[in-house]
């Protein structure tokens, strides 16, 4: 008999987003606010005869986006692990959205080769490889709210206690990560986040670079400032938002979105 496991892998939201200075290496050094949100892909894996990977709900190109089979591949040589397998992820985190599909995918394989032979791995150890293959991954091994900071390698597990609801929108906007790091110029000074008073502490440094890439962004930012929310802000670079609503006042949002836009709302 086969067995074949199914994995979930929860989308990732950047509350806050803050670079605070630009690295010698191109790379920003950042201060976050990072949850996981359950709109989820799921991984169904079992060992095989080779490593293979199947993407469904998606034209990613299992032969060019593959980051789940890179990370497989360094586990399988580093810790000399002869099984192969045969992955297929069905993607309902959309892609290029700032919502860290791909890296909540290859977190999602580290925690399940760690556990299915018995690597023992420290939590530590498991950020070490995340940080090898992307900057979201080691936030994306935690299940909770975190502050997450240097390049996203160093995470502090926090209470956080939302008061609002949260709407996610996704306007169908492919953004490039590495076009809006390259566009941003925004620096921001250190400064410690009072969870107490979160709403202050909301806001994403990248906005600007992102609008600069895509000019249509901007105006669904304003589109959705125009409606009566608490807060809006953008998740990583882009081309999600982050709506926080009173708790009385979803329904009439989500509506009112769905209602008018071609956007996806969750």
């Amino acid at each position: 008999m086969v067995i074949k496991m199914k994995l979930c892998s929860p989308a990732k939201l950047n509350l806050r987003l803050k670079c605070v200075s630009k690295l010698d290496n191109g790379y920003h050094e950042l201060e976050m606010l990072n949850i996981r949100y359950p709109l989820n892909d799921y991984i169904y894996i079992r060992k095989d005869e080779e490593n293979k990977l199947e993407f469904i709900n998606s034209n990613l190109n299992p032969d060019k986006d593959n980051l789940v089979l890179k990370v497989l591949e360094y586990l399988q040589e580093t810790y000399n692990i002869k099984d192969k397998y045969y992955i297929k992820i069905e993607k309902n985190i959309p892609v290029g959205a700032g919502l860290g599909g791909g890296s909540s995918n290859a977190a999602t394989l580290i925690k399940y080769i760690n556990e299915e032979h018995n690597l023992n791995l420290s939590i530590n150890d498991l950020i070490n490889i995340g940080i090898k293959f992307g900057a979201d991954i080691p936030y994306c091994l935690f299940n909770g709210p975190c502050i997450v900071k240097g390049i996203g390698e160093k995470i502090e597990e926090v209470e956080l206690n939302l008061k609002e609801d949260l709407i996610i929108v996704n306007p169908n906007i492919y953004i490039s990560t590495k076009e809006v790091f390259i566009n941003n110029k925004k620096i921001s000074d250190r400064s410690n986040i009072d969870l107490e008073n979160y709403l202050d502490y909301l806001e994403n440094d990248l906005e600007e670079a992102a609008f600069t890439v895509s000019k249509e962004l901007r105006d669904v930012k304003e589109y959705l400032v125009s409606l009566d929310i608490k807060k809006v802000v953008m998740s990583g670079s882009g081309s999600t938002f982050i709506l926080l609503v009173d708790k009385d006042k979803k329904d009439y949002i989500y509506n009112i979105i769905k209602k008018e836009t071609n956007y996806l709302v969750f």
